[in-house]
């Protein structure tokens, strides 16, 4: 199977890393975080990084890290921050950490809500593990989606070049897969995360198609099918629960004798006050209802003498 080699960038990395290295697409993050570090953060060398990938190979790729949140809310903030590009770029969600403990529905929800915004099916980049551990190859079968996988072979050590040799891609559905993130190529004396993209250019650029113009999100619809009587009379029950609750602040904070006994109330003494005379109020209804059992009680005697009569 043709595939082509890549990387995947963000601040980590210098502005200018997409023009000293060799590669033939590069992925860079646009936003996000995990927990710890704001969820709404925008990598500031997102435009010069990408702007170089496109400059020099056409294939390129922007990428929000998942912390979690709502979903809506985080795919919104993406789908903004990289409204310029949708079309020319591949877009991803970056699933792991924290935010994978949302699960597969959560995830969905992104996805859907990416493709409403951009027209673009994403690409879900997971490692291995949470892929089969999640299912999300039956998820991305689904919704049309397209899997980026890591797992790393050789584990943490340094990885020369993009030599993939003696290692295997476990998800055989993926259409990438990060293989290090220990990675060495020359023009940059750090590490980089090392990928491989099974297609050509062509390829490609179809996981950069959109089938819509980009849209914003939809804003709550007014209700203007409310009439002035209505109106008036949502008005009137407002008023009426303001009034009633501050005339209950008032009598909760009144520290005056409500008994006329002549002395003044303090810590909320009437509050008591106002339970005892409740009681004493339920003991006295108590005692009216005994004695009004026991004289229908005499009543239904009497009438049963006279009807015996």
């Amino acid at each position: 199977m043709a595939s082509i080699r890549g990387i995947d960038v963000s601040s980590n990395q210098p502005a200018d890393i997409c023009s000293m290295v060799d590669y033939d697409f590069a992925i860079v993050k646009a936003t996000g975080n995990p927990p710890g570090y704001a969820w709404n953060y925008k990598n500031p060398y997102m435009e010069q990084q990408v702007g170089d990938a496109l400059a020099k190979t056409g294939c390129a790729g922007l990428y929000h890290f998942t912390f979690g949140r709502e979903a809506k809310e985080e795919a919104d903030f993406f789908c903004d921050t990289v409204s310029d590009y949708v079309g020319r770029v591949m877009l991803v969600i970056d699933y792991e950490g924290q935010a994978t403990d949302n699960g597969r529905e959560w995830l969905r929800e992104f996805a859907q809500r990416i493709k409403y915004r951009t027209g673009v099916n994403p690409v879900v980049y997971a490692s291995s593990s949470v892929i089969r551990d999640q299912d999300l190859e039956s998820l991305a079968e689904e919704e049309d989606l397209s899997l980026w996988s890591a797992n790393y072979w050789r584990g943490y050590d340094t990885v020369y070049g993009y030599d993939t040799s003696g290692m295997k891609q476990d998800i055989s559905s993926s259409a990438l897969w990060q293989f290090t993130s220990q990675g060495v190529l020359d023009g940059y004396d750090g590490y980089l995360d090392l990928d491989l993209f099974y297609g050509d250019y062509d390829t490609w650029q179809k996981y950069c198609a959109t089938s819509k113009e980009p849209s914003q999100p939809e804003e709550p619809e007014e209700d203007d099918d409310m009439t002035n009587d209505q109106a008036s009379q949502l008005n009137a029950i407002y008023d009426a629960c303001a009034g009633w609750m501050q005339a209950t602040y008032n009598e909760v904070m009144r520290t005056d004798d409500p008994t006329g006994r002549g002395y003044e109330m303090k810590d909320h003494d009437h509050i008591k006050w106002i339970a005892a005379a409740v009681k004493e109020n339920a003991d006295a209804i108590e005692g009216l209802e005994s004695k009004l059992e026991t004289l229908e009680n005499k009543l239904d005697s009497i009438i049963e003498k006279l009807s015996a009569e």
